[in-house]
């Protein structure tokens, strides 16, 4: 492991150990307002009610998967160097 990989490794470490030792209840989740008895066939019509936010997400879904395969089939730019003029001065 090279130094440039190995120091934000430790320092990724010694803040968690940090955040354990300052608030080990850091990581506790909690469920605020969950039930387990709720069943969708009680309510069927929560899933149809909200049809805009769906086609909306999913809108957005293919957007951004479109974006990443042209993103992956893009064509990339040939890098040209540039040759430095060379000016011999007289002496």
């Amino acid at each position: 492991m090279k130094v440039e990989e190995a120091i934000p490794a430790l320092l990724v470490i010694l803040l968690l150990v940090y955040v354990i030792l300052m608030n080990p209840d850091v990581f506790q989740v909690t469920l605020v307002g969950y039930r387990l008895d709720f069943r969708l066939e009680q309510k069927p019509y929560f899933v149809w009610s909200n049809r805009w936010l769906d086609v909306v997400v999913q809108a957005f879904l293919l957007f951004t998967t479109a974006i990443a395969i042209s993103a992956l089939f893009r064509k990339e730019k040939a890098k040209v160097e540039e040759e430095e003029v060379v000016v011999e001065e007289e002496k």
